[in-house]
């Protein structure tokens, strides 16, 4: 995971937190707040590796038709 996108979950977290009282901050303990985090990372992530997919098949198709259109380039 990227320093970036730590930084960014870390970032949702501690907003979270401000909205709790001291006591239910204590109730949920770092570990937990911890796992949240960790959370956020994958989850980020995993959004970031599906966009990428899509951009990756939208080259990939436009490479296709590039290709189609020098293949005929000699047709017209």
């Amino acid at each position: 995971m990227t320093e970036h996108y730590v930084k960014n979950a870390e970032s949702v977290v501690t907003s979270f937190k401000e909205l709790l009282s001291e006591d239910q901050r204590e109730a949920v303990g770092e570990e937990n707040f911890s796992q949240l985090t960790m959370l956020i990372e994958a989850g980020i992530a995993n959004l970031l590796l599906l966009n990428m997919e899509k951009v990756a098949d939208k080259i990939e198709d436009l490479a296709h038709a590039v290709r189609n259109d020098a293949e005929r380039f000699d047709d017209n």
